[in-house]
């Protein structure tokens, strides 16, 4: 009986740790700078910056700000996103269903 109350005890401890506890993922949102908040593709390129596409745009996470990612003159918005890559160069290209492959970098 009293191995079960320190169990008891440990558990409910347990508890109230882990519900004091922030918590380990911040979501993205359209708040923090997303395009929108429905996200299409994902992708994590070779420097560690976090892509996401959305209806309305590009967006590059860099773990501290989300920017919106417009090349030298294009625009993402409007692109149906269906595809990020990254090549042996560490080219960044965007697979559009409406505008076939696009460099973004």
């Amino acid at each position: 009986m009293h191995v079960f109350r320190l169990f008891a005890l440990f558990c409910l401890s347990l508890c109230a740790f882990v519900a004091s506890a922030s918590p380990l993922l911040t979501p993205l949102t359209s708040d923090q700078g997303l395009t929108q908040g429905a996200v299409q593709k994902l992708f994590i390129d070779r420097q560690g910056f976090l892509w996401v596409a959305t209806a309305n745009g590009l967006n590059l996470y860099d773990g501290t700000e989300v920017r919106q990612f417009l090349p030298s003159g294009n625009s993402f918005q409007d692109l149906s996103i269906v595809q990020l890559l990254e090549d042996d160069q560490q080219r960044f290209w965007v697979g559009a269903s409406n505008a076939g492959v696009v460099p973004s970098r």
